[in-house]
């Protein structure tokens, strides 16, 4: 059966029973079931280790959000995903990591100094190399996996049905399920500068992009059809916020409606 990690800058807030089950209706609408492994996010704790992709307060996570999901058997996974890491900005973490020391919970890491201390201190937080350590081999998967639980590849490798199959650790591996500018992006470079501005400074003000005058060249949104051939054997996927119409299903509706996509070589793209 698949298992997601799923955005959790889209979750209901008020109410985590009705959240959760509007994330079940909506992988069996859009990828034909599967259960929930996690929620990724940051905490509403912070910690200059957020890193990657922003991380506001009012979407972050509280403790007893956390305690909710658990109970669930759903985990929380902490986007600790800083390219820098510090014993300062270490110590301003422990009370995020303490809030998450439980089996289900994992983090999102790229600095390995930090996996190698998460390791030490709180052995029951699973570590999970982020995609933004853009780690593309075989080897470089094998190595990886002395340190991290799992490996979270680039959406780019989707595409490459040979190299996906060749993988001979698919329990360990996450794919993407869906992606919007990742997926097109050579040049990350709001990665590390948001980590930079977090580390320096615990908060970021402003985001960097590659191709901040043409924003067209990698904005589209893409669902990835799990069930082509290159998917198989791979069962832990992400899924990155989806679009906000996606949001408006009611969750008691039994139709999908087929219009709103196309089909690319690769996946499902949204018509936006």
């Amino acid at each position: 059966m698949k298992k997601f990690s799923i955005s959790g800058r889209q979750f209901n807030y008020q109410n985590v029973d009705n959240a959760v089950n509007f994330w079940k209706f909506y992988l069996e609408k859009f990828y034909g079931g599967g259960s929930i492994e996690s929620f990724f996010n940051s905490m509403k704790i912070r910690s200059p280790l957020y890193g990657g992709r922003p991380c506001n307060v009012e979407y972050s996570f509280s403790k007893p959000q956390v305690d909710a999901l658990n109970a669930q058997g759903i985990g929380v996974m902490l986007t600790l995903s800083n390219h820098y890491f510090n014993q300062e900005a270490y110590a301003k973490t422990i009370p995020a990591l303490e809030r998450l020391d439980h089996p289900l919970n994992s983090a999102a890491i790229v600095n390995d100094q930090l996996a190698h201390r998460i390791a030490q201190d709180f052995p029951r937080i699973k570590r999970k190399a982020s995609v933004i350590k853009l780690i593309k081999t075989l080897d470089e998967i094998h190595q990886a996996l002395d340190l991290y639980h799992s490996v979270v590849l680039h959406p780019m490798l989707n595409d490459d049905a040979d190299f996906l199959q060749s993988i001979d650790c698919k329990e360990h591996i996450v794919l993407f399920a869906n992606s919007r500018c990742l997926y097109h992006c050579e040049k990350p470079i709001c990665y590390k500068y948001i980590s930079k501005q977090m580390i320096t400074q615990g908060q970021w003000d402003k985001q960097v992009c590659h191709y901040k005058d043409n924003r067209q060249a990698v904005d589209s949104y893409t669902v990835f059809d799990l069930s082509q051939q290159q998917f198989t054997g791979f069962t832990a996927f992400k899924l990155i916020p989806v679009p906000d119409e996606h949001l408006q299903l009611d969750y008691r509706q039994k139709t999908l409606h087929k219009t709103a996509f196309i089909s690319t070589s690769t996946g499902i793209r949204m018509i936006r």
